[in-house]
């Protein structure tokens, strides 16, 4: 007696999976990656006299006297920010040279319209640094810090 076998059993498996594994590799080879953002657009590098600011390596970061809280008691909020409970973060990047004061600030990411940027600008311009140094000498420094308005 001869045995048949039904092929179709074994190729129906087989098909599907295949259709399964084209359509998968269609769908991620044209999805983009979900850790790639969009691009974003970066500032422009704070200027000096003589062109775009080089990049100073240091061994000691320049600090606020009296701490970073020192640039908290600094800050005035905007009356209309508080009015309208408006808070959020803002970066700015600032100069320090080798005597401690701040001669250059930036907002590298700001909340513009709500008055934050300008308090976050006056409050680093109000606060006196302790200077980077490197090889135990002060040097000038461009730093980068964030500014948190919280209302309580």
């Amino acid at each position: 007696m001869q045995r048949f076998h039904n092929t179709n059993t074994f190729r129906m498996p087989r098909i599907s999976l295949l259709v399964i594994l084209i359509m998968a590799t269609a769908f991620f080879s044209c999805s983009s990656p979900r850790f790639i953002k969009t691009p974003i657009e970066l500032p422009p590098l704070p200027m000096e006299k003589n062109g775009p600011v080089k990049f100073v390596a240091y061994d000691e970061p320049p600090v606020p006297i009296g701490g970073y809280a020192a640039i908290q008691k600094n800050i005035v909020y905007p009356k209309s920010a508080k009015k309208n409970r408006i808070q959020g973060t803002v970066v700015v990047q600032f100069f320090v040279n080798e005597k401690g004061r701040v001669t250059g600030v930036n907002i590298v990411k700001g909340m513009p319209d709500t008055g934050l940027d300008e308090a976050a600008i006056q409050a680093i311009w109000n606060t006196r640094f302790k200077p980077a140094k490197q090889k135990g000498q002060p040097v000038g420094v461009w730093i980068t810090l964030p500014i948190n308005f919280r209302l309580r």
